[in-house]
């Protein structure tokens, strides 16, 4: 049976931040999952630097190894909505492919994309985590080719390259909330 198939009802939401390195994904979902904490929801953070070093340590940064860091990530991210967890995801998902693929394994009715944008340049002079320092074939994000969606691919666009920190978790947690809130009406 194909998880799309199961009762929209009966899973929780999973949002998907995506976005080039150095967007600010990991920043912003954690303050994020913090604060839906705080409130009493359940909350899995799942962030791509973590599966990385753990989950996804075996596989590569060639296509196909992309391809199963985010098919793994997506069926964690199924199993814990399931069971009424709320689901934050944090991995730069760089292909309309990729992201595709994660359709195809996670309900769409529970699935949000969150894309933080962030032009290379600016994610190359933020660069916290020194990926962009990398040799070509280890982690370089410059060696995978990024697609930027397009705007009817995604739920929400945050601008963070223009806009202040705080005022990026402001508007990402203002949309979690207010889904959150109609949910359990």
């Amino acid at each position: 049976m194909k998880h799309t198939e199961q009762e929209p009802s009966a899973i929780s939401p999973v949002y998907w931040f995506f976005g080039r390195s150095g967007a600010g994904k990991s920043t912003l979902t954690t303050w994020i999952a913090t604060r839906l904490r705080q409130e009493g929801h359940a909350v899995l953070l799942i962030d791509g630097d973590q599966v990385r070093r753990g989950l996804c340590k075996d596989l590569e940064f060639d296509p196909s190894s992309r391809l199963e860091n985010h098919r793994r990530v997506a069926e964690v991210a199924t199993l814990a909505a399931s069971q009424n967890i709320v689901v934050l995801v944090a991995t730069m998902a760089p292909l309309a492919s990729i992201r595709r693929s994660v359709e195809k394994i996670i309900p769409s009715a529970a699935l949000h994309w969150i894309f933080l944008d962030a032009s290379l340049r600016s994610c190359i002079k933020r660069d916290p985590k020194a990926l962009y320092k990398r040799a070509p074939g280890e982690g370089n994000p410059q060696d995978c080719e990024y697609e930027v969606p397009q705007p009817q691919e995604i739920h929400l666009l945050v601008p963070t390259e223009t806009l202040a920190q705080n005022v990026c978790a402001d508007i990402a947690y203002r949309y979690l909330s207010n889904r959150l809130a109609a949910r359990s009406i």
